[in-house]
């Protein structure tokens, strides 16, 4: 009954529910429902055509009401700004600190007292405006003299002197931390010396990268499939070994100890005979993946300057944090005065000043202002997602026009501005797509996350709130498995957001349509999937581990030219420098390198899906033989499935007399 009345309420939805790209049934009525909650989402007129590359002269503004809702957001940063101003905002207050009269150092008035210090060491709020942090120990106003250090505005007690009986006395313990200090200072002119070969191994990292690539390009296959019998011959051998040695504890009389290896090795066994029967199911899979990541290699090969791109945005991005940080600052600097009584001991500690003095002004922060704060952070969320959003959509534009471009007889893609032709640059092209027309739709995944990753905080204030003391077992549970289903939300919606972008930078959809049309087919092709992101892991990983060596090695024999000189003490510190930022430009660079797999196998499959009857595909002559490998398996599911569907429209119809 169960699969009659789905078949009837998918003809319903069949007869009500069409748009181009997306098949018919319950996954349109899903779009259609979607649909409303967007703007501009028409249907592609006419039937579904073969697939291209959407230009921007064929482009139209997407998801506009979300457009709306970006603006709305940074207007309300800058009425965050404005309020503030209004509240009588002092930045200076936290930079420059205040006295007891409420008055900030350095103001007018006071303009050569720019440093503020503590009256007296015991207590925190009463503080006095200095010319120079050497006055602590002779200043009159100061109820205990001692020695300090300048921070910033301020003036800290020194941290070699404690305060007995009124007397400042001197810790000898830091005779013993010299040492230390000698150690430290000979690091950093370590650090010093080398600062020209570590700036260099970026550089080194960058070149290592490139020839990564073309190394994956040509070995892909052997880099894979060696890895794959690696790990069968670690699991089997593995396996032998753990039983050989439980076999010895028993003839050992050790009972426990040979009853847990004998568990593990057949356990080991299990894992080798699961991995290598996955293996045999999804060997043309993994083929398709190899020839995807050839693919992407040669994608980034011939557009190397879209390597770059990602630095530019990583500007933009710390701009805004810088921008952000002080949004925050303001906010923080509407501050309340509170009138106080000077502690009694002031009165009878014999200073003249402090005798007469009876009150002090303490600045408290404003409340509604500090609830403000939580959308400024909310606001630092989505666009920091909205940023990476970004990057990513460009990268997967410029990817996709490289895709759908026709090669010339030497097989380069043909550059030009008609269709099948790839943009003289397709970067900048890119960039202008996603200003001109999708940052509506960039607006809405990145809200989606930001929303997550806002609740995910919010729970995390909640536990720490309600954990404080002896948290039981259940409370632990609760949280925990909160935590993880919040976490799994994240990162499926990011792979669905991500997904329906490339969409978008192929046809120009908006974001409910892309959203749909590229699950359904991520969905269809799930075992694909599965390859592509198993194969890529392992190749980025592998990528990143030989940048790093390759450069920390290569700098290492740099460095032992500057210690037959006797110019370096040591090259420990300066190689680890140069291992983490190797490793960091190798992340950055195998970010861009996965984002530009994920393009192109959605590509791939779009390109599958339009073009194969028509036997006009895009993809590489490698590419297209581990299609044709795999079409005889996808020839034989589609008639199965089609004898499927025809005995449940003749079951149908048998019911349907009856």
């Amino acid at each position: 009954q169960r699969r009659v009345h789905g078949t009837v309420f998918n003809r319903i939805i069949e007869r009500h529910c069409t748009y181009s790209h997306l098949g018919t049934g319950t996954m349109t009525f899903i779009c259609q429902c979607l649909d409303k909650c967007c703007c501009c989402c028409g249907n592609r007129d006419g039937k579904e055509p073969a697939a291209r590359f959407v230009h921007s002269r064929e482009r139209s503004c997407t998801d506009i009401l979300f457009l709306l809702v970006f603006f709305a957001g940074w207007a309300g940063m800058i009425a965050l700004i404005s309020i503030a101003d209004g509240k009588d905002a002092r930045p200076n207050r936290l930079v420059y600190g205040t006295d007891y009269a409420g008055r900030v150092c350095g103001d007018t008035g006071i303009s050569e007292l720019k440093y503020s210090a503590w009256v007296t060491l015991d207590n925190f709020d009463i503080r006095v405006c200095v010319k120079d942090c050497s006055e602590t120990t002779t200043n009159p106003l100061l109820l205990t003299n001692y020695p300090s250090d300048r921070f910033l505005h301020y003036c800290l007690p020194s941290v070699s002197y404690f305060i007995e009986n009124g007397k400042a006395v001197a810790v000898t313990i830091f005779d013993e931390l010299n040492s230390h200090t000698e150690l430290v200072s000979r690091t950093v002119n370590d650090m010093y010396i080398a600062w020209p070969v570590i700036l260099g191994s970026a550089g080194i990292a960058l070149i290592m990268a490139f020839f990564y690539l073309g190394f994956a390009r040509c070995c892909a296959g052997p880099l894979v499939w060696g890895a794959i019998v690696l790990i069968i011959l670690g699991g089997v051998a593995t396996s032998y070994i753990l039983i050989k040695y439980a076999q010895s504890a028993d003839d050992s009389n050790l009972p426990d100890r040979a009853k847990a290896m004998r568990i593990t090795g057949w356990v080991c066994v299990g894992f080798t005979v699961v991995f290598v029967l996955v293996v045999l199911v999804m060997r043309r899979q993994i083929n398709i993946a190899i020839a995807v990541i050839k693919e992407a290699s040669a994608s980034m090969t011939d557009m190397p300057l879209m390597t770059f791109f990602p630095f530019f945005v990583f500007i933009f991005g710390v701009g805004y944090i810088a921008f952000w940080i002080f949004v925050s600052v303001y906010i923080f600097s509407v501050q309340n005065q509170s009138v106080h009584n000077v502690p009694a001991s002031f009165a009878t500690s014999g200073n003249s000043f402090w005798s007469t003095q009876t009150t002090y002004i303490k600045w408290t922060w404003n409340e509604e202002m500090k609830n403000a704060f939580v959308y400024a952070f909310f606001h630092l969320l989505w666009m920091v997602q909205f940023l990476i959003y970004f990057c990513y959509f460009v990268i997967a534009g410029a990817i996709a026009n490289w895709y759908f471009s026709h090669r010339d007889p030497s097989g380069s893609k043909v550059r030009g501005s008609d269709d099948y032709q790839l943009s003289s640059m397709p970067v900048l092209a890119s960039v202008y797509r996603a200003i001109r027309f999708h940052i509506g739709t960039l607006t809405i995944g990145a809200l989606i996350i930001a929303i997550i990753q806002f609740i995910r905080v919010v729970v995390l204030y909640i536990e720490k709130k309600t954990m404080v003391t002896n948290p039981n077992c259940l409370q632990k549970a609760i949280f925990t498995c909160i935590h993880c289903c919040l976490y799994c939300a994240e990162c499926c919606m990011d792979k669905v957001n991500k997904n329906a972008y490339v969409w978008c930078a192929i046809w120009g959809d908006n974001f409910c349509v892309s959203c749909c049309s590229s699950f359904k087919l991520v969905w269809n092709n799930l075992l694909r999937c599965a390859a592509i992101n198993i194969v890529s892991a392992y190749i980025v990983f592998v990528g990143k581990l030989m940048v790093a060596f390759l450069t920390t090695g290569i700098c290492a024999l740099i460095l032992l030219k500057l210690l037959n000189n006797d110019d370096l003490n040591s090259p420990v510190m300066p190689l680890v420098i140069i291992f983490i930022l190797s490793w960091m430009v190798a992340s950055l660079f195998m970010v861009l390198f996965e984002t530009t797999i994920d393009t192109i196998f959605m590509c791939f499959l779009v390109d599958e899906k339009y073009n194969r009857g028509s036997n006009q595909m895009f993809a590489s002559d490698g590419l297209l033989k581990a299609i044709d490998a795999y079409a005889d398996h996808s020839k034989a599911q589609a008639v199965e499935m089609q004898e499927m569907a025809a005995h449940r429209q003749r079951e149908i119809g048998y019911k349907g007399t009856s």
